[in-house]
């Protein structure tokens, strides 16, 4: 009797750990979860934008982007 009732206490402190770990993730944006627990966050810019630079601001991703000059091409960050 005894270890079925911890089997069962078990299961449900993992179901409960795994919910909270599912509702934490869904709430977050792809930029929270690359700050706070690391990662990537992919972004694609328009053809005919040159990045200059890319900063947070609290749990926001800002980033700078100029016209493409005459003669330069596109690079990967």
């Amino acid at each position: 009797m005894r270890k079925t009732s911890t089997i069962i206490a078990m299961f449900f402190a993992i179901l409960v750990l795994t919910f909270f770990i599912v509702n934490i993730m869904s709430r977050c944006t792809e930029q929270e979860r690359a700050k706070k627990i690391g990662g990537t966050a992919k972004i694609e810019l328009e053809s005919d934008k040159k990045l200059v630079v890319v900063t947070w601001r609290n749990a926001n991703l800002w980033i700078l982007t100029r016209p493409f000059r005459p003669g330069e091409f596109a690079e990967t960050y």
